[in-house]
């Protein structure tokens, strides 16, 4: 489920039955679980080489980009 989103993921799994609030109350959950699941093991799911690029151009100004939901970031 990385980089899905909750609401398409409602009907995937649970049909159409789920009301909004269950819809997000669950997402709520998923989001918990996906973060402990992930603590301490960000590296494990980098881009294979970002790294040390990241590293190698350190000294220039970078910046990052998401469209991720403001809660995720």
């Amino acid at each position: 489920m990385y980089g899905r989103h909750n609401p398409p993921d409602r009907t995937r799994f649970y049909g159409d039955t789920l009301s909004e609030a269950e819809v997000i109350a669950r997402g709520l959950e998923k989001e918990e679980l996906y973060r402990k699941l992930l603590a301490g093991g960000l590296e494990t799911i980098l881009v294979p080489g970002i790294r040390p690029f990241l590293d190698r151009h350190r000294d220039l100004p970078m910046a990052v980009g998401t469209n991720a939901q403001p809660e995720k970031r």
